[in-house]
């Protein structure tokens, strides 16, 4: 895979656990650091505001909330993050979740990394 992913803190909201040990071991074979797993609104927050973060894998709704909160504050903080969701675009989408970029589920791991070099390094 790319190495230019390779040390990157990635946080991960995702609140399948397939999913989730899914997209944590594409990271890990990707080089990334894991700084989170979290099925959660409020732990994805905490881990934003407590830990260095270099970008974030955002399932659209978990547990049936948005993640909007957490997209406008990885924004606020100008930390890039890539939608994972199998949500299409949506014109009732606040404007932080309209513009981000996504990855449509299902993915390959090529497909992953191809997305998180565009938004992650060369954004």
């Amino acid at each position: 895979m790319d190495k230019r992913l390779a040390g990157l803190r990635i946080l991960v909201v995702e609140d399948e656990a397939i999913i989730a040990m899914l997209l944590e071991d594409m990271l890990a074979d990707f080089g990334c650091e894991v700084v989170g797993v979290v099925p959660a609104i409020e732990a994805a927050l905490a881990v934003v505001r407590d830990q260095p973060v270099d970008g974030a894998l955002l399932d659209m709704n978990v547990h049936g909330e948005s993640t909007v909160p957490v997209a406008e504050e990885l924004a606020g903080r100008a930390i890039p993050f890539l939608l994972v969701t199998g949500y299409g675009d949506r014109d009732i989408d606040p404007p932080v979740i309209r513009t981000a970029p996504r990855l449509k589920k299902p993915f390959s791991e090529a497909e992953l990394a191809r997305r998180m070099v565009e938004v992650f390094i060369a954004g």
